[in-house]
């Protein structure tokens, strides 16, 4: 599955849920984990390469691509007691992969359950192979999305993160044209900030769900769960 965008957004001291579902994945192309370099080591513009706009304690150097799975899917591996280090109600990651395989007693993951931290497993990409697996489950449309509440799926205690990138992206997408949110869950989740910021008039664009079963949009498709029908 796609990145979730909310898995840079934390709030502290507090417990997160499992960052994924149980039998999906993702992979994550940014560094992650040691070693560590220190903003003053970091240039403004390597920084800026990097989406660090504000100072920060310290960069990963790690590998990139870890592949995320939800703590739940671990099987065969045991943790590895020297670095399961963190703050105060779990296992941060700070020291490194502290998952190790119960075959060849390698280090091949990093399992993250602290406060203040999405409940994830990291696998180190270098270290596993993926084999064949069961067929992927079909892909719902909007109707049966909407029926079972999936497409609003971990936005009820974090709704503000992800809602937050897609009326960026709408207002982007808007070019400062004012826009008309369609009733119903686009309208429920955008349109009081729609309306206090771009409110609908003369030259309106229209703001809407487009996928399987309601067709696609005139012009552009916006990323995520939206799409712009122009």
């Amino acid at each position: 599955m796609a990145l979730p965008i909310h898995l840079a957004d934390t709030h502290w001291e507090t417990l997160h849920p499992p960052l994924l579902e149980a039998g999906s994945y993702a992979v994550d192309p940014a560094p992650y984990g040691p070693p560590w370099r220190q903003s003053e080591e970091v240039g403004a513009r390597e920084a800026a390469e990097r989406g660090r706009f504000a100072p920060f304690g310290a960069l990963s150097n790690g590998p990139s691509d870890t592949v995320l799975l939800a703590p739940g899917d671990m099987r065969d591996t045991r943790l590895i007691l020297e670095r399961a280090e963190g703050y105060c109600m779990g296992i941060d990651g700070r020291a490194g992969p502290n998952l190790a395989c119960l075959g060849c007693d390698l280090p091949v993951g990093t399992r993250m359950d602290d406060c203040g931290c999405w409940q994830v497993v990291r696998l180190v990409p270098q270290a596993v192979v993926r084999l064949p697996g069961p067929p992927e489950r079909p892909v719902m449309d909007w109707a049966e999305l909407l029926a079972t509440g999936a497409l609003w799926h971990r936005l009820s205690d974090y709704r503000d993160i992800p809602a937050g990138v897609a009326l960026a992206r709408v207002v982007v997408a808007a070019g400062g044209a004012p826009v008309e949110v369609a009733p119903g869950p686009v309208a429920e989740l955008l349109g009081r900030a729609l309306g206090a910021m771009l409110s609908a008039g003369q030259g309106a664009k229209r703001l809407d769900l487009a996928g399987p079963g309601l067709g696609e949009p005139a012009t552009v498709r916006g990323p995520g769960l939206l799409g712009q029908r122009c």
